[in-house]
Formats: C-alpha cells, structure tokens, sequence
C-alpha cells in the first residue's frame, strides 16, 4: 500500500493523483511511504519526491507559441496542419492575417489542429506570402506570433507526360 503526506501526491488505492502548487507558492516536497505484506515480515520503505509548482499563464502561453514549428514555411505547397492546444495547455487560436487568396482555415483532420487549406499561385506567377497568425491564451494571459510562408507557384505544364504515385492514407485529410 502507499501513503502520502500531502495533498499534492493523493494516493488513493493503487493509484496516486498529482496536483502541482499554484504558480508562485513553491515546489512541494511530498513524502510517499510504501508498506510492503509478505506472508512472514512486513517492510516499510519512504521516497521523498518533489512536486514542482505551476508555470505561471504568461510563460504557458510563451511557451506554447514557442514550441510550434512549421516545417518548410519557405517552401510550402500543400495544405498544413496547425495546433489548436498547446503542450502546456494554452489554447491557440489561428487567423489568416495576409494572403487570404492563397490559404485558408477550416477544422481539421484531428481534434487537436485545423488544416490550412492552400491555394498555390498559377504557373509562371511569383510564390505569394502569406502570413499566420497564432493566438495563444491561459487565463488571463494572452500572446500572439506570426508565421510568414511562401506559397509556391503550380508547375509549369509539360508537354511529355510522366507517371507517379500519389498516395494517401486514412486520416490525412478530406478524400
């Protein structure tokens, strides 16, 4: 069996539930005592763990709009996926802030993203930049960051035609 001595570990049958310390009041250092029963002897052994405290909402949602990556941002040709919860909780609002005429939101594949549905430019055209823009908010903190990408332009036609693949998998996107 296990026990604790504070509420920030709560042990409750073979499971322990953890609740970290409000930002600013501290890390808690918890005490868990396990009894282990054999047939002949019982043992007792104590850990001692700490509990760190919250991040404060101002650095979750910093935090969060710092973990978003989007790969190839200079090279973009079709749709991308974009996070609408952040790792530590922050919820992130998206918006097209310039180049509505080349992308554009709607919900995405997953729960947790929406999908930027791109347009490319035609052939021949110059890459058009778009920008995006990420809200993210905890509490009463809120932060913005924006994301440029160059959307490249369709390829010029061919007059020899060439055979390829496209595959696509279950989950990826509307089919």
């Amino acid at each position: 069996t296990w026990e604790s001595d504070d509420a920030a570990i709560a042990v409750t049958g073979g499971s322990a539930d953890v609740t970290r310390p409000a930002s600013g009041s501290g890390d808690r250092t918890v005490t868990l005592t396990a009894t282990f029963t054999a047939p002949d002897e019982t043992r007792t052994q104590t850990y001692t763990v700490v509990v760190p405290e919250d991040l404060a909402d101002q650095e979750k949602v910093e935090g969060d709009l710092a973990a978003i990556e989007i790969p190839g941002q200079d090279d973009i040709r079709t749709n991308i996926s974009v996070p609408v919860t952040g790792a530590l909780g922050s919820s992130i609002e998206w918006t097209v802030t310039e180049g509505a005429e080349f992308a554009a939101l709607r919900a995405g594949v997953d729960e947790g993203y929406r999908t930027v549905d791109i347009e490319r430019p035609a052939s021949g055209a110059d890459a058009a930049e778009v920008e995006l823009t990420a809200t993210a908010r905890t509490g009463s903190a809120e932060q913005t960051r924006q994301f440029r990408l160059s959307v490249q332009p369709m390829p010029a036609a061919a007059d020899d035609t060439e055979a390829y693949v496209w595959a696509f998998f279950t989950g990826e996107g509307a089919g």
